[in-house]
């Protein structure tokens, strides 16, 4: 029931949308200045799933028994992607304060709550949750989820807690920050996460800078951490493990398109990245795994990108886009220790899609899309499958 009147609340919004301009409300409490605002935001259409290879493997033999079951769904989805938000901002001097809170079928949840100072001459000091500064790009993909091809070419390390240091010039800006990420306590073959307690060593140390140019836009990114697994017995050797990633954003636009490129190589990328590998199969893909007997691990190296064209039409805007991104296996085999098994060096899913943005009034617009998610072989060579998404995205900014 609560889902039903979250789906119609929303849709309500929208519908209000076709009749007023966007409404984002300013005004002054004493010496304090107020933003309210928001975003309603609504999905509509079919998604169709090939789930790819149904099968078990023996346990004796190693050898792989197909079932014989249904692999492949079509469903109608009318839902709230998850990102809905609601916002306030408040000035008051040298000082801005953020809240933006999300609205989703489970709920409310935190996006950004922040704090930032104005050290003059361009220097910004920012203390909270918000983005993380490392390859902040997304793509205009907008059904599953409002995706952005995150999993499939978009590597998105989230919002995190951190402290942020800021300086902008004419045409750059450049950002430090140590953030909060998260870290992963379940490593294939090493004894399972409840026998090891995470121990930060180097917490996630980021840093960006951004050049501007008449028509182009480049941002160059580095993350690196380091954190422990210690042992709960004498028996559970201590592990260190450690992830870092570069990545290159760019945009190039001019009166007859843009171009938006991420290009992207990490190590480790799944125990700090969210929703890196979101199809998974037999493992768990760019996180590292268990050598010499679960005293070690190896890391694992995963790089990845996405391209996209956007053509505009007047008020309106054609997007074109692809994403792909890859990660090593090859170490499994040592892992396994079957000879029978022919295991994948690599494993790699890939994304297409394209939408048209229709702008009806100020703030609100519709997005008609098709979105094609290949989520490649796993392990064994076996199709984890596909899915197809055919649908709008209704958005009402306000």
């Amino acid at each position: 029931m609560r889902n039903k009147l979250l789906v119609l609340g929303l849709a309500t919004l929208l519908v209000i949308g076709l009749a007023l301009p966007s409404w984002a409300a300013s005004f002054k409490a004493g010496d304090v200045d107020i933003t309210l605002g928001g975003s309603a935001r609504l999905d509509v259409g079919w998604q169709v799933s090939d789930f790819g290879e149904m099968y078990d493997v023996d346990e004796e033999t190693g050898e792989i028994e197909y079932l014989d079951v249904e692999d492949s769904q079509t469903t109608f989805f009318l839902t709230n992607p998850g990102n809905s938000r609601l916002k306030i901002g408040a000035s008051y001097g040298d000082i801005f304060v953020y809240i933006e809170s999300g609205i989703s079928s489970s709920g409310w949840s935190q996006r950004h709550t922040y704090g930032q100072w104005n050290m003059g001459e361009g220097n910004l000091l920012t203390v909270g949750h918000t983005w993380s500064i490392f390859s902040l790009h997304f793509a205009n993909q907008r059904l599953a989820s409002d995706d952005a091809c995150i999993g499939a070419g978009c590597l998105y390390t989230g919002r995190n807690p951190q402290i942020r240091f800021t300086h902008k010039g004419d045409n750059f800006a450049f950002n430090i920050a140590i953030e909060d990420t998260k870290v992963d306590t379940s490593i294939d073959g090493l004894w399972g996460s409840s026998a090891y307690l995470a121990e930060d060593i180097i917490p996630a140390i980021m840093a960006s800078a951004t050049f501007n140019m008449d028509m182009l836009s480049i941002t160059p990114s580095v993350l690196y951490q380091q954190y422990k697994l210690k042992g709960i017995t004498d028996e559970i050797d201590d592990v260190d493990i450690s992830g870092w990633g570069v990545s290159l954003d760019a945009t190039a636009k001019t009166d007859m398109a843009s171009v938006d490129v991420s290009v992207w190589y990490a190590m480790n990328a799944a125990i700090w990245a969210s929703l890196f590998d979101q199809r998974g199969g037999l493992i768990t893909a760019g996180a590292p795994i268990s050598v010499d007997d679960g005293d070690d691990v190896e890391d694992v190296a995963s790089f990845g990108g996405f391209l996209e064209f956007g053509v505009p039409m007047g008020d309106n805007t054609l997007y074109l886009g692809a994403g792909y991104q890859q990660s090593d296996t090859e170490d499994y085999q040592d892992l396994i220790d079957e000879e029978d098994l022919d295991l994948e060096d690599s494993v790699s899913n890939y994304a297409l899609y394209i939408n048209y943005k229709y702008s009806i009034t100020k703030g609100f617009y519709i997005q008609p899309e098709v979105a094609y998610f290949n989520w490649g072989d796993d392990i064994l060579g076996e199709e984890l499958g596909s899915d197809m998404y055919i649908g709008v995205h209704f958005q009402y900014d306000f």
